[in-house]
């Protein structure tokens, strides 16, 4: 990974964790931690990537993952504290809206949540 401040064209891969900004729907905006949904390929061809944002906070009812800081796997998450992800709020954000990597996935984790995507979403994401 090429970090963004250092004056490269940043490469994007799929399930990566990168810190963005979001907007939120009433215009505010906040940096969080964001994993990249989109293919690499189409990451990196296109102005907007496939993002779902991670938050501390849980929302019952709405379709979550939670990520544990236990975990084996979650240090090299990037993350710093147990979280939820929420795949079926994703969305585009611009390329230009990324601060910094983060981390990345274990190859089980993108596996399982490639499957939890789908069954979630409605429409391709590419």
């Amino acid at each position: 990974m090429i970090p963004s401040n250092s004056g490269q064209t940043p490469v994007f891969c799929q399930w990566e964790i990168w810190q963005a900004w979001w907007e939120h729907e009433d215009g505010t905006r906040k940096d969080r931690p964001v994993l990249i949904l989109s293919s690499t390929p189409s990451a990196n061809a296109n102005d907007a990537i496939w993002v779902a944002k991670f938050t501390k906070t849980h929302f019952p009812g709405i379709p979550s993952i939670k990520f544990v800081k236990g975990d084996p796997s979650f240090a090299q998450t990037g993350l710093s504290d147990t979280c939820y992800l929420y795949p079926s709020q994703a969305r585009k954000i611009a390329r230009a809206k990324f601060i910094r990597p983060r981390g990345k996935l274990s190859i089980f984790s993108a596996a399982l949540i490639a499957v939890v995507i789908k069954q979630l979403l409605k429409f391709d994401i590419q």
